[in-house]
């Protein structure tokens, strides 16, 4: 228990302004609440300047399928910050659920 609370703890200290591989999909998030097309890279430009943000981007282009930006839409009405304590706590209750459900499946 000790190695997963310092993980989480060096995790955690990371920034926002240093995480950006976050940041598409956050812009993604922010375009479809303007009511942009998440796939357009001007829409995505519009998004980013449109907020404080503190992590560069070095192009505006998104790997990711216009749904995320739909799914993730709830987690990007708040600043980048936000959305970041937001994705990591999503990304552990994922681990979390993963490793239970693997654990389970082995029960059996």
């Amino acid at each position: 228990m000790r190695g997963a609370s310092r993980t989480w703890e060096h995790g955690t200290a990371i920034k926002a302004h240093r995480a950006s591989d976050a940041l598409p999909l956050y812009l993604s998030a922010v375009t479809v609440i303007d009511g942009g097309d998440p796939t357009d890279q001007a829409d995505l430009q519009a998004a980013f300047e449109s907020r404080e943000v503190t992590a560069r981007a070095a192009i505006f282009s998104n790997l990711y399928p216009a749904s995320a930006g739909v799914l993730l839409r709830p987690l990007g009405y708040g600043s980048y910050e936000q959305f970041i304590a937001w994705w990591r706590a999503l990304l552990l209750l994922g681990a979390v659920l993963a490793g239970v459900g693997a654990a389970l499946g082995s029960v059996r």
